[in-house]
Order: C-alpha cells, then sequence, then structure tokens
C-alpha cells in the first residue's frame, strides 16, 4: 500500500522568485502584504468612526492634522529598512549566503538602535521630561 505524498498548504510553501513562474510567484509573495494592508486600512476607518462618534470633531481634527506627520515617519522608516535591499538581492544572485547573514544582521541592529533612540528624540523635542 503506497501513501500519497503529503499535500502542500498554500500558505506553507517556500516561493522561489529566481526560477519558474513569475506571476504566481509574485502572487504568493504580494498576498501577506496585501492583507496587512487591508487590515492597516480597517484598523484606520474604525479608529476614524469611534474618535468621531465618542470625542468628538475636535479629537478627529487632531487625528488628521497629525495624520501627514505620522505617514512622514512610517514611510522613513520603512526607506531605511529597504536600503539594503538592493545589495541583499544581488547578493541573493550571488548565492553569498554569509555576506547576506552579515547585511540583515547589521540592519536589524541600526533598526533596533534607531527604535530605540527614536521615543527619546521626539521626547526632547516635545519639551516633556
Amino acid at each position: 500500500m503506497t501513501q500519497s505524498p503529503a499535500k502542500k498548504s498554500f500558505f506553507n510553501r517556500n516561493v522561489d522568485l529566481m526560477n519558474g513562474p513569475i506571476f504566481k510567484s509574485l502572487f504568493i509573495f504580494m498576498l501577506p502584504i496585501l492583507v496587512s494592508c487591508l487590515f492597516q486600512q480597517l484598523y484606520n476607518t474604525v479608529d476614524t468612526m469611534i474618535v468621531g462618534n465618542v470625542l468628538g470633531d475636535t479629537a478627529l481634527a487632531a487625528i488628521g492634522a497629525c495624520g501627514a506627520i505620522y505617514e512622514l515617519l512610517v514611510g522613513f522608516g520603512i526607506g531605511i529598512g529597504n536600503g539594503p535591499g538592493g545589495d541583499i538581492l544581488r547578493l541573493c544572485g550571488l548565492r553569498d549566503t554569509s555576506e547576506i547573514r552579515h547585511i540583515v544582521r547589521h540592519n536589524g541592529l541600526g533598526s533596533t538602535v534607531r527604535g530605540i533612540r527614536c521615543p527619546g528624540g521626539i521626547r526632547s523635542f516635545s519639551g516633556q521630561q
């Protein structure tokens, strides 16, 4: 009696962007990002509804005024995080895993340090102790 091979789960697969059909690989790679964006948009919509109905127009206007600053900080963080992406992709093509680990380790350390220092800098500019 032979056993059938285990069926691959859709969410438990390795996506190889270097070989095979590119559209299918990119589509599978894109799905978690799409779901994340949908949840972020849902959160923002519900947050706006709750603040507008519970706290009033002034609080809703304050959130709208701070939205651009928030988006600027998030965009800056994403840009800093994606900075070494070109080097990592080049090294993936060369299959240089030791250098990839080196870049990822240093980028993670730099992001952690910036994440710890950023609230302190914001607090010093706001005048709070």
